[in-house]
């Protein structure tokens, strides 16, 4: 595996009412992978899969579950391509105030994501 793309899941009222977005989620995966070996490519069948579910508490506080999955094209006895995940790590986001909560979310995505790429190289050095 040498390229992937990126699929994030769509957020919901309630992640847009935290002012979390796609795009950004996207942005911050982006950012780690330009910096690496491991290079985009809208068509490969290998894609790396973020899903973050936000929850809005009250007016002031929103907390959220991030998670990011590998998916790799794998086939089944029967000959068949199906896609597996092969990683996949996720953390609990408490609470805090919704003034910095974009920004802790786009760094854990972003953590998450360098975690992936030291996780792949390790498994294809040059």
């Amino acid at each position: 595996m040498k390229d992937v793309h990126i699929v994030v899941e769509d957020l919901g009222q309630e992640g847009r009412a935290c002012n979390v977005t796609e795009d950004g989620i996207d942005a911050a995966i982006r950012l780690p992978l330009d910096a690496s070996r491991l290079r985009l490519n809208e068509k490969s069948a290998d894609f790396i899969y973020a899903n973050v579910s936000v929850r809005r508490r009250d007016d002031v506080e929103c907390v959220a579950y991030v998670s990011l999955s590998l998916y790799r094209r794998l086939s089944t006895p029967e000959g068949q391509f199906v896609p597996g995940a092969v990683w996949h790590k996720g953390i609990v986001m408490g609470g805090g105030a919704m003034s910095d909560f974009v920004q802790r979310v786009d760094q854990r995505i972003g953590d998450l994501t360098k975690q992936l790429i030291a996780e792949w190289i390790k498994a294809n050095p040059r």
